[in-house]
């Protein structure tokens, strides 16, 4: 390489740092009315500079996700305008996210680049999160409903990776993934009080997946890993049995009680319709979809539709007897395209799980790691999508993001 292809590198890999900080960052601190279209707006911006291009190996792995944009299209009526443009901009989302991955992943940007922008932007979030804390330290005796709503937590799955990763990295082959303004010994503690005080039970549950799966417990089933999902299994069983009837509003008592919120019933009391709204607000949309003739269950009631809530209720500011989007991201897309849509995600994540799984035995020891850090990414993207709407939803940007720059450097490496 001359002196001449150095300093082009060194004008490249700046401007590519910087806009991978930004698809990262923003998701944590702008709404979603407005990272959404942004992110999508990347994407197209992306296509442009590579004067068009796309790749047959992207169209490939993601062509579920563009099928299930045209019969969400396909499917639109008389809707309110702002459902269905929030509706093609959720579905464009994870489509813009999974090009700029490919993008990025052309480049002489290595994995290691990458981690070290998500590790800076956890940290920049745990700061975010931990200074209210210290400003008030009177909220640390707050309930914990009362505690959620009431803190600004900009990036609950970036701090959880972040963390991760900072466990992790000598394991995974990283001898330096935090900068030099904030070591290690400093960033370990902040991430893990970020999270420890985001009290998130969908977080404790991807931290755990992610965990298992770098280190390579879930693509090896044996007698340790099996051992180690046993000692989880009893940890999390011991904590309900312990946790008393009556105890409400601690974080020991919200886990004790997940199954039971997410339970999909038609709750006729208010206060269990409160109490276990996500498992209602399910309910509801299955009804809706039983509802719907022959095309309605094939191709669903198309974007910008809503799901009536057979009631009057508060969420947020205002009171709601219709909602256009839900907590299980599964029963959103059924609703929304079908079943032929949900099958589409389910194309998809088989592909994500073919991918890691196939190099699981590799020689080489960088394939191994991806596959394995694919396969991390990809069950957590399953896992929240039935808890906080997923990837359908436009969260867990940054796993899909990343699933994106990993797929072409596992063919390659």
């Amino acid at each position: 390489m001359n002196i001449k292809e150095k300093h082009e590198i060194k004008l490249i890999l700046p401007w590519k740092i910087i806009v991978i900080f930004i698809i990262i960052l923003i998701p944590g601190v702008a709404p979603a009315e407005l990272f959404s279209p942004f992110l999508v707006l990347t994407g197209i911006i992306l296509i442009i500079t590579n004067k068009g291009i796309i790749k047959k190996s992207y169209l490939k792995k993601i062509w579920p996700l563009f099928f299930i944009f045209f019969i969400g299209c396909i499917g639109i009526h008389n809707y309110l305008s702002r459902n269905i443009i929030r509706d093609m901009s959720y579905a464009l989302t994870p489509l813009s996210l999974f090009y700029a991955g490919y993008y990025f992943s052309d480049s002489q940007l290595k994995l290691q680049n990458i981690l070290k922008v998500i590790i800076i932007t956890g940290l920049i979030f745990s700061i975010i999160h931990i200074a209210q804390f210290i400003i008030n330290p009177l909220l640390l005796l707050e309930k914990v409903e009362i505690l959620r709503h009431s803190i600004f937590n900009p990036g609950g799955g970036v701090i959880i990776l972040s963390l991760i990763l900072g466990l992790l990295q000598y394991r995974i082959g990283f001898d330096n993934l935090f900068p030099k303004f904030i070591p290690r010994f400093i960033g370990l503690p902040l991430l893990f009080s970020s999270f420890i005080l985001s009290f998130s039970r969908i977080g404790l549950v991807i931290g755990i997946t992610l965990f298992i799966s770098f280190i390579g417990s879930l693509s090896r089933i044996n007698w340790k890993s099996l051992l180690t999902i046993g000692i989880l299994a009893l940890g999390l069983m011991l904590l309900i049995l312990s946790t008393s009837v009556g105890e409400t509003g601690t974080f020991r008592s919200k886990i004790s009680q997940t199954l039971s919120e997410i339970a999909v019933s038609d709750y006729q009391d208010m206060a269990d319709i409160n109490n276990k709204w996500r498992g209602y607000e399910t309910y509801r949309a299955l009804l809706k979809f039983s509802k719907e003739g022959i095309t309605g269950k094939l191709l669903g009631t198309g974007f910008g539709s809503v799901v009536d809530l057979g009631l009057s209720i508060k969420l947020g500011d205002s009171y709601m007897s219709e909602i256009p989007v839900f907590h299980n991201g599964y029963a959103y897309i059924l609703v929304k395209t079908g079943i032929i849509g949900l099958i589409c995600y389910g194309i998809f994540y088989f592909k994500l799980l073919k991918q890691s799984i196939k190099f699981k035995n590799s020689v080489i020891d960088e394939q191994i790691l991806l596959s394995r850090i694919l396969l991390g990414f990809t069950l957590t993207m399953m896992l929240s999508m039935y808890v906080v709407g997923g990837i359908a939803e436009i969260h867990d940007s940054e796993f899909i993001f990343l699933s994106a720059f990993i797929l072409p450097r596992l063919e390659i490496v």
